[in-house]
């Protein structure tokens, strides 16, 4: 069985954790939509500050906004501030093969420019990377950076997921298939740091086994993981230089 089948058998299990386990996630409307982004604009008083939120690009946005007891979304329109979600969309198996420039900058200044103004940004994993060169590229824009584990620097000692890209292989091979399921991703994940991508998760489970509430929040967060796109070879070959050269913390061109 290949990648692309168990991707999408990983989507049909998840479709029925939906029929018994729905998340409930804050109303919004879509007012930027193009090839590869969404923009979820979910509502706002005049003169608030303005959040944009940036997922990875091989995962759901709804991560930030599971049930109202752990909504990032809801805790922010509370807070009162402006919030947009991106949303990447998957790219079709025939369509353009995007790659860093495109992600980290064009889509996100078309997001940018629809919020207006100088704006907080918040990216989680490759979606910091992504906010963090577009701060880097246009820092008029942005007012603020809030970044959740986010890879960037890959000199002297950066962990498991370095080593594993040092040693990989060459960049232009990467690009000879036209993207990498979710599934594959998720194997380097957890090949790269099995305590962060799996014990942690296997001791999570266990801890919120006698609480409720805390076992709901484990299992959303479960259904989540199993919604992955398949990343474009182009963009999956430019982070791996990106990370391989440290090219952004030594501030050289991709």
């Amino acid at each position: 069985m290949g990648f692309v089948a168990v991707d999408e058998m990983r989507r049909w299990y998840g479709r029925g954790l939906d029929l018994w386990l729905a998340r409930t996630e804050t109303p919004s409307r879509v007012v930027l939509e193009r090839s590869g982004v969404k923009l979820h604009d979910y509502g706002h008083e005049e003169n608030c500050p303005s959040l944009l939120i940036i997922p990875a690009p091989i995962k759901k946005p709804y991560i930030w906004d599971l049930m109202p007891s752990v909504s990032v979304v809801l805790a922010c329109l509370q807070a009162r501030f402006r919030v947009h979600v991106l949303e990447w969309t998957e790219t079709p198996p025939n369509g353009p093969n995007r790659g860093l420039a495109v992600y980290a900058d064009e889509l996100i200044l078309e997001c940018a420019k629809t919020v207006d103004g100088p704006t907080i940004l918040a990216g989680h994993s490759l979606g910091a990377t992504f906010a963090t060169i577009f701060a880097a590229l246009h820092p008029e824009r942005v007012h603020a950076l809030v970044l959740l584990e986010a890879p960037l620097s890959f000199s002297g000692h950066a962990g498991a997921i370095a080593e594993l890209i040092r040693v990989g292989r060459a960049t232009e091979d990467l690009r000879k298939v036209s993207a990498y399921p979710g599934t594959v991703l998720n194997a380097l994940s957890v090949a790269a740091s099995p305590e962060s991508f799996l014990w942690w998760r296997w001791r999570d489970w266990l801890l919120s086994g006698n609480d409720p509430a805390a076992l709901r929040t484990h299992l959303l967060v479960e259904r989540w993981t199993l919604d992955e796109y398949a990343m474009p070879s182009a963009l999956f070959a430019d982070v791996v230089d990106l990370y391989r050269d440290d090219r952004f913390m030594r501030r050289t061109s991709h």
